[in-house]
């Protein structure tokens, strides 16, 4: 359904297509129905199969240089929360 999809993201050379759903329960959904695999029909009429499977899921660091000493944990927290859960801060030297 479209209002499940938040975001799609082409990448020619490489020939794939990335889509962000809105609903973590619905890409679930879309891999067991599908079972990894769909055709995709070509304007010519000629059918390919396609490869479903997560992208970018899991745990992520990332670093954030030059950070003033004055900011407080909670409010980086407070920050960062809209790009997903955060599961800890630490300082590294």
């Amino acid at each position: 359904m479209e209002a499940d999809v938040w975001k799609i993201q082409v990448d020619g050379p490489r020939r794939r297509v990335y889509i962000k759903f809105t609903n973590e329960d619905r890409v679930k959904e879309v891999l067991q129905d599908s079972h990894g695999q769909l055709e995709y029909m070509h304007d010519n009429g000629e059918i390919s199969q396609v490869c479903i499977e997560l992208a970018g899921m899991g745990i992520k660091e990332i670093r954030i240089a030059g950070l003033p000493p004055e900011v407080k944990e909670h409010k980086l927290k407070e920050c960062l929360a809209t790009h997903g859960v955060i599961k800890s801060i630490r300082d590294k030297l």
